[in-house]
């Protein structure tokens, strides 16, 4: 399985990837590919124009997220907001240990 890692270019306002593997002592690294983009009718069954072992997706995910990038739809900022109240809850409960009140 290879690494993806990946960096904001703010020279080319893009995110650049870097797919690497390590194994059994060499290191390789993807080289660049250029997407074709063609013509095709409506329902036309295509391949996929890149397909990943779903570890590399989580990869890929987390790499995109450590540089700042976050879905746009909140699906992370409710994984990030129940962790808060969870937090804060566990705050709670100490506090109202701490000051004995029930």
């Amino acid at each position: 399985m290879s690494d993806w890692r990946a960096e904001n270019s703010i020279y080319r306002n893009s995110v650049d990837f870097l797919v690497v593997d390590e194994r059994a002592h060499d290191f390789c690294v993807g080289q660049p590919t250029e997407i074709m983009m063609i013509q095709s009718d409506p329902g036309t069954l295509m391949q996929p124009t890149l397909s990943v072992h779903p570890e590399e997706a989580q990869q890929i995910m987390n790499e995109l997220w450590r540089i700042g990038i976050r879905p746009k739809n909140g699906a992370g900022a409710i994984a990030h907001t129940e962790s808060l109240q969870s937090h804060l809850e566990d705050l709670r409960t100490i506090a109202f240990h701490a000051l004995k009140i029930k």
